[in-house]
């Protein structure tokens, strides 16, 4: 039995020391993309903040364009805003290849006209409301919008999301006064309403885009950020482009793709584990939900937000409801989703009604052949050059529910660099950008309507010598 055995253990041992071969030389071959050069303060291109740019934004901090509920909004601080915009940028509104409409009274949409019909369009998105704040617990009132030893703006929307439509219209008025016309045309979306579904801004930005006919290259919006620490063992900062009883979907959404991208700037020990997901997927399905922020990137998860039942302490009510939110990871449908609930409460007594649902988006193309994402990856490393650029997925629900008959090619980034402590700001207390940091995010949408521009995009930086 012994001499029968010792074949078998050979054999485990040989296919052992097979197995960690191949996962140490993945480890050693595995290297970092070629990047371009990066973006910096000297360039004769540089969109500076000595142009007032944090200034401006505070001053569309102080639009209280509050959404409370949907179709619930304050009308008149978003008129103003979108007057303040008119005027703060006369090129834009001054151009004759540049259309300006106001959708559905108080939402957004510029038509920007390339050179060449031949290539097709796309579509740069934010919003103009903002959710609702409780004063008492600001450091700083809320719609002040101070700027704070010279070094931070404070507010509510200074990250979710007038930097962003500020830092788009500062991109391209810059871009005019240059006497630049892009070869690619472009949309500029602006809705209304986002924080409360977007239903009467963007739903009517993108009825009247399909209307047109309209199909474009890719869609950008707000989404996942540039965030150091995000991931175990990788000490760079990571841009990411997108308790639970949901069993885990871990290697069946674009976490694994995001932990390959993130794996040649992982330390050593963790290139290994993350080039070679094959071998190492169950233990990082367990690493995974060991977190709240990475648990929700591999499971479908939920929220109990109202809970309702009796009237009195002495008296059993006769019925009870709750109410539960679910943020469906991409590997799942709604009517999977309610299976498994069926079948966890176990209970025919318990009746269970689809408030509101949508089947959650399609995982966007991140491949080297894929336009869109080489021009955002392309922008983001010349913007923020030490990052790594992964494609991940985001827990939230944007305005692209709206885009999506207009392209398959959607992604969610916001050009924010921040830690993840600094998450609890987003739709928190102490909202705040940086100056330095908005200086990025105006330069990051420069770089996105040079590099848009390209036919076939190349690695090279794009300054001011091909404007």
């Amino acid at each position: 039995m012994h001499l029968r055995a010792r074949p078998v253990g050979l054999a485990l041992v040989l296919i052992f020391l097979i197995a960690l071969g191949t996962i140490i030389l993945r480890a050693v071959l595995i290297e970092k993309p070629h990047t371009p050069s990066k973006c910096t303060s000297m360039d004769a291109d540089f969109i500076s903040e000595t142009r007032g740019l944090s200034l401006k934004l505070a001053e569309t901090i102080r639009f209280r364009t509050i959404s409370w509920s949907a179709r619930q909004y304050e009308r008149e601080e978003l008129k103003k805003f979108g007057e303040f915009i008119r005027k703060s940028f006369p090129l834009i509104h001054s151009t004759p290849y540049i259309n300006r409409e106001v959708i559905n009274e108080l939402s957004l949409l510029y038509t920007v006209k390339g050179t060449n019909s031949s290539l097709k369009p796309y579509l740069l998105a934010g919003h103009l409301d903002v959710v609702p704040v409780d004063s008492s617990l600001w450091e700083v009132p809320p719609f002040d919008g101070r700027v704070v030893n010279k070094t931070y703006v404070y507010g509510r929307g200074t990250t979710d999301a007038k930097h962003i439509v500020m830092g788009i219209l500062e991109a391209l008025e810059f871009l005019l006064e240059k006497g630049y016309q892009p070869k690619r045309s472009f949309y500029i979306a602006f809705g209304h309403d986002e924080e409360v579904t977007g239903v009467n801004g963007a739903a009517h930005i993108s009825k009247a885009l399909q209307k047109c006919g309209v199909q474009l290259e890719y869609v950008l919006d707000e989404g996942m950020m540039v965030i150091s620490g995000a991931i175990l063992g990788v000490h760079v900062p990571v841009a990411m482009l997108e308790g639970s009883c949901h069993p885990s979907m871990f290697g069946k959404g674009p976490e694994r793709t995001m932990l390959e991208a993130v794996a040649p700037y992982a330390s050593f020990h963790f290139k290994m584990v993350y080039s070679n997901i094959w071998f190492f997927s169950p233990l990082l399905s367990w690493f995974f939900h060991l977190k709240p922020h990475t648990n929700a990137l591999s499971r479908t998860t939920t929220s109990v937000n109202m809970v309702s039942g009796g009237l009195k302490l002495n008296v059993i009510p006769p019925s009870a409801s709750a109410v539960v939110n679910h943020r469906i990871h991409p590997a799942q449908t709604v009517s999977e989703v309610l299976e498994y609930d069926q079948n966890l409460i176990n209970d025919q007594r318990v009746e269970i009604e689809v408030l509101d649902s949508i089947e959650p988006h399609p995982i966007s193309p991140h491949g080297d052949d894929v336009f869109g994402f080489q021009v955002l990856r392309k922008s983001i490393h010349q913007v923020f050059p030490t990052s790594a650029v992964a494609p991940t997925m985001l827990i939230a629900n944007t305005d692209t529910r709206w885009y999506l008959p207009l392209s398959k090619v959607i992604y969610r980034f916001s050009p924010l660099d921040i830690l993840p402590d600094d998450l609890s700001r987003f739709h928190g207390n102490n909202e705040r950008i940086s100056i330095k940091n908005y200086e990025q995010v105006v330069n990051f949408y420069y770089h996105m309507m040079i590099n848009s521009d390209e036919e076939k995009l190349e690695n090279k930086h794009g300054h001011s010598d091909e404007l």
